[in-house]
């Protein structure tokens, strides 16, 4: 089962698919979905990880860029990403569906993103332009060490969420 594609602003469709998803998970049995909560509950202890090794690293310089690039096209949920939000009790943030794609991001504040990070989309938590990797280069080894070590494990996880979900719509 391939997760479907969300085109961007698509309120409608991502209304629906987060029907279909907790649809899905209320016709699975309590030990299923504790163990995706459980999932997605150490998703969001590795993204509060990784929001300290980011903040130390770049986000003073992400606050200072004049060009962000940061955009609304990056900022709405995928498919995948409804999954994580409903299976952590997150919810899906306040979305501006009257936003352009390619304008400069409604979440992007004067000191950077104002949504915690757990709230963004995932492709928002691994996106880093060319100026930010060179930030990150002059961290100290195990500082970048550990960033790389958080950013895997927070893959693993998501992984090992999504083919639990897939596991349970293919029943």
């Amino acid at each position: 089962m391939d997760f479907p594609e969300i085109p961007f602003g698509d309120k409608w469709l991502i209304e629906h698919y987060k029907d279909l998803i907790n649809t899905t998970l209320k016709g699975v049995g309590w030990a299923k979905y504790q163990f995706l909560q459980r999932v997605a509950k150490e998703m969001v202890e590795v993204y509060e990880e990784l929001d300290l090794i980011i903040d130390k690293g770049i986000a003073s310089f992400c606050a200072r860029c004049l060009t962000p690039c940061c955009v609304n096209r990056h900022c709405f949920p995928d498919f995948e990403d409804l999954i994580f939000y409903i299976t952590s009790n997150i919810g899906l943030p306040h979305l501006d569906y009257h936003a352009k794609e390619h304008e400069r991001c409604t979440f992007l504040g004067e000191r950077g993103c104002t949504l915690p990070r757990s709230s963004r989309s995932y492709r928002c938590t691994w996106y880093f332009c060319d100026f930010s990797l060179d930030e990150f280069e002059k961290m100290d080894n195990l500082a970048y060490q550990n960033l790389e070590n958080a950013l895997r494990r927070l893959q693993k996880k998501r992984d090992i969420l999504l083919v639990g979900f897939r596991e349970l719509a293919l029943q």
